[in-house]
């Protein structure tokens, strides 16, 4: 399921005095796709989290069910404590290499 793709994501990722990882996870729901290719997305994600919060601060991973037109979806919220995006760089945080 989707909870352990995240857990595999996180392992290297070892929270320490300076780092919280909160994961909450409302049961373990089970998603179809690459999970190699999940994993990495997930795992590129924490990275950059870790990367704004300069190694300092908390990291939070919200995974939910979700409905959509009729349809079921494991819902992920990833947040953390770092800075953000400056407003005057949101308008390009979508372009290649940016």
């Amino acid at each position: 399921g989707v909870n352990d793709l995240v857990k595999s994501a996180l392992e290297g990722f070892e929270a320490d005095e300076n780092l919280r990882i909160e994961f909450v996870a409302n049961g373990d729901l089970r998603i179809s796709g690459d999970a190699d290719f999940l994993r990495q997305v997930f795992t590129n994600i924490f990275q950059n989290a870790r990367q704004a919060m300069r190694g300092a601060g908390v990291l939070k991973i919200e995974i939910a069910e979700a409905k959509r037109d009729g349809k079921n979806f494991a819902a992920l919220k990833i947040s953390d404590t770092g800075g953000g995006i400056a407003p005057e760089h949101l308008d390009k945080i979508f372009d290649p290499f940016y």
